[in-house]
């Protein structure tokens, strides 16, 4: 295997992106020093001919200082306005001619040469300056004929003086405009050499984008396109092509694609092995099952469903669901969409129809197992035929069970009344205690009795609710009253501070709830504790609520006892035996809390119970406020 071969795309990449990096800097670089060639060079000529520009004012300068120095001692005496002009020329002249040479030899420094010249001409200047001066100096302070034969001799001695700065100058500016003429072929050289990078670079971005698309045609699509093509020959059962040769991702990619292909044409031999087995399982199922469209139409059913409806399996595939089976009312097309709100993951209870037209009870539940393309929905079926006539004969005998006890129990109540009233003899003192025993266990039968009566009524949906709006207050105290001996002789305490709210319920009914619920807390209570009762609002008790206002809550708190996690759940089941830390044995709870939640949930409401370890346990009720 070659080094490129065994290389990954990231570091292929990275060795390119440095290659072509390393060539375009090398590029620019060339090019940014010729320009800044170019510009130096450009400056340098621009610097020449100010050079030469100042040099030949120098002169100027020197001229007009001389001719000013002159006008002014002439004219000192007989026109004082032409000789103060003269001064301040001669002055002016005077002080700028130092800054030009200075400017001179500060851009000399790159001309040897030319600086020697310059500071032979400075120093030539600096003489000139001073015998100017003295003749100013003569000019103010000797009488006028006198300091005009000074001046004049001082003009003889400068003249020489003016010959030699002349020269000097000459030579100066003659060297300058050499250099100046040597500038354009240098600048000529210098945008050849620029043009030819330029080309250069040209030629390389281009050989740059040939090596990229070469990279990109060889490394790249090429084996890209091996892989689409494996794709394609994959789902369409054929071989695939042999594994891409190198160790970069593309490579391992394909050898990993590879591998899946072989593992998945393996599952796929042992699943059409296997599906022979799973429709056989599928069709001996004593459940009837069957798979539905997103139209709401039967793509399926198992033998033993076809069975149950009286038709035979192939006779309903394309069948209407909504021809099948019904719920509540809802029938047509909208019964599939009810089915899955209701059904998915849950069971419901639908009424199936046979070929013949006769019908039977169902349970009907549905899994989704649509994919990405088709709606699907899997449901099962079971016949709840016997279940239901089981059903009737246990609140049957229920209901004759418990007639046939309470007519006796109620004539053993009786008579035990009027034994306790003295009707039979006067001489009962000494079976008194036996009798108010007698008495209080016959009525707890007669009210488990009323409470079981009730109870299947309400599972049964047969007992009739009278509704009508009731304060909470009025309802609260009925049900406070009604346990008042229980309170009382538990010694507990039991707080409501009153409400204003009201409810739209059965009064009497939700009163035997409430009754029944602070019966089992009083069994539940410890003596001399405080239980509270308190009715909050929604937005107070939001997590205890499945509904959506307008409701409210009705709780009672008990801060000290702590009901068990794992018998909370089964609360209000019937019948319920609870064990808390401290009691002897269990306390056996009945009816009274399963019978509660019956009445509450025929109102539309919940009932429940929630335990903090700070605050103790909370029972609560919800019902609605309308």
């Amino acid at each position: 295997m070659t080094l490129s071969s065994s290389l990954t795309l990231g570091a292929k990449g990275l060795l390119l992106t440095v290659a072509i990096l390393v060539l375009e800097t090398i590029f620019f670089g060339t090019y940014f020093l010729l320009v800044q060639q170019a510009e130096d060079e450009s400056v340098k000529q621009q610097q020449t001919r100010e050079i030469i520009n100042r040099a030949s004012k120098l002169l100027l300068r020197m001229y007009e200082a001389g001719d000013k120095v002159g006008k002014y001692g002439i004219h000192k005496e007989d026109d004082p306005a032409t000789s103060a002009a003269s001064l301040a020329a001669y002055v002016k002249a005077r002080d700028l001619i130092p800054k030009q040479i200075d400017w001179l030899k500060r851009n000399l420094q790159d001309q040897p040469g030319q600086l020697v010249l310059m500071g032979k001409i400075e120093e030539n200047v600096k003489v000139g300056l001073e015998l100017l001066e003295s003749m100013r100096i003569a000019s103010d302070t000797k009488p006028h004929w006198e300091a005009m034969k000074f001046s004049l001799d001082q003009r003889n001695r400068l003249a020489p003086r003016i010959e030699e700065l002349v020269r000097d100058l000459r030579d100066f500016m003659g060297q300058e405009r050499a250099i100046e003429g040597q500038l354009p072929a240098l600048q000529r050289e210098k945008r050849e050499a620029t043009k030819l990078v330029l080309i250069s670079g040209a030629v390389l971005n281009g050989l740059v984008v040939l090596i990229v698309l070469l990279f990109v045609r060889v490394v790249l699509t090429k084996r890209l396109n091996i892989l689409v093509e494996n794709f394609d020959r994959l789902k369409d059962g054929e071989a695939l092509h042999s594994e891409i040769s190198g160790g970069d991702e593309l490579a391992k990619l394909d050898a990993a694609f590879h591998k899946m292909a072989s593992s998945l044409r393996g599952e796929e031999a042992l699943l059409k092995s296997s599906e022979s087995a799973v429709l056989s399982m599928i069709s001996q199922m004593p459940a009837g099952l069957m798979i539905v469209n997103g139209a709401g139409q039967i793509e399926f059913v198992n033998p033993t469903l076809a069975k149950q409806l009286g038709y035979e399996q192939d006779a309903l595939e394309d069948f209407e669901l909504s021809k099948l089976f019904t719920a509540g009312g809802v029938t047509g097309v909208s019964l599939f969409r009810w089915l899955k709100d209701n059904s998915t993951g849950r069971v419901v209870e639908l009424i199936a129809q046979k070929q013949d037209g006769t019908t039977f009870p169902v349970e009907f539940s549905t899994a989704d197992i649509s994919t990405d393309k088709d709606e699907h929905q899997l449901a099962m079926v079971l016949d709840v035929s016997e279940r239901h006539e089981v059903e009737k004969l246990r609140q049957a005998f229920v209901a004759m069970v418990s007639h046939e006890l309470r007519t006796p129990l109620a004539s053993v109540s009786m008579f035990l009344e009027l034994l306790g009233m003295g009707v039979f003899g006067k001489d009962i003192d000494a079976v008194q205690e036996d009798l108010t025993i007698a008495t209080r266990q016959t009525e707890q039968v007669i009210m488990l009795i009323n409470d079981l009566l009730d109870l299947e009524k309400l599972e049964a949906n047969k007992l009739e609710l009278v509704k009508c709006e009731s304060e909470v207050e009025d309802l609260i105290d009925k049900a406070v009253e009604a346990v008042a001996g229980a309170v009382e002789s538990a010694d507990i305490l039991l707080l409501f501070d009153g409400s204003q709210e009201l409810v739209t319920v059965d009064p009497e009914r939700v009163v035997q709830a409430l009754t029944k619920m602070l019966t089992a807390v009083m069994q539940l209570t410890p003596p001399g504790e405080a239980v509270s009762i308190n009715v909050v609002t929604p937005r107070v008790t939001r997590q205890l609520l499945s509904h959506t206002p307008p409701y409210l809550v009705i709780e009672i708190q008990v801060p000290s006892l702590q009901i068990p996690e794992e018998q909370i759940e089964t609360m209000f089941e019937r019948f319920q035996q609870i064990n808390l830390p401290g009691m002897a044995q269990g306390t056996w709870l009945g009816l009274g809390l399963a019978l509660s939640r019956a009445i509450i949930e025929q109102h539309g409401g919940e009932v429940g119970l929630s335990v903090d370890k700070g605050a103790g346990s909370k029972f609560w009720m919800q019902l609605p406020k309308i």
